[in-house]
């Protein structure tokens, strides 16, 4: 290791560090939890696509608002679509993956797979870890606590949207 201070004088520091001994301790509860990778997959209310998703979300929005989908211009329609990933209910990662002009333009499952591995790769920097198999994620608590055991873990699709209505 080389270190300069600022009157410009040159320290260099020779170490060697070895640590022996157990990573975790033997009481260490083993904490995780899973979900599925496609967020039609849990509990979705017959929504079995990125379609379903999009359309679902522009009726329920407009329905709050006092619209319809037949009273709007679908071709304006601007989606911009990003995977939000909470454990506990507190937002830890959200990213953009998906751009689509028009009601036909949406991600597809590749789309989606890309991006939620890219989301879950930045858990590391919040003391968890996961892995993917098949359609199934497991994230893993890296820390140990004992007072602080995963209890939810959200996997969401948000889109935001600009459509003109008349």
């Amino acid at each position: 290791m080389r270190i300069v201070n600022p009157n410009n004088r040159v320290f260099i520091l020779n170490y060697n560090s070895v640590a022996t001994g157990q990573l975790f301790s033997y009481d260490c509860n083993y904490q995780f939890v899973t979900t599925n990778i496609f967020p039609w997959s849990v509990g979705s209310n017959g929504v079995t696509s990125f379609s379903d998703v999009l359309y679902n979300t522009l009726n329920t929005y407009l329905n709050d608002i006092g619209f319809q989908l037949n009273e709007c211009i679908l071709s304006t329609l601007i989606t911009s679509w990003f995977v939000e990933i909470q454990i506990d209910g507190t937002n830890l990662i959200q990213i953009p993956f998906f751009e689509g002009f028009g009601p036909l333009e949406v991600p597809n499952d590749n789309d989606w797979r890309v991006a939620v591995n890219t989301a879950l790769l930045q858990l590391i920097d919040f003391s968890y870890y996961y892995i993917v198999f098949g359609d199934v994620i497991t994230i893993y608590n890296l820390l140990c606590p004992e007072d602080q055991e995963i209890e939810s873990l959200n996997i969401n699709v948000g889109i935001n949207f600009k459509l003109e209505c008349n």
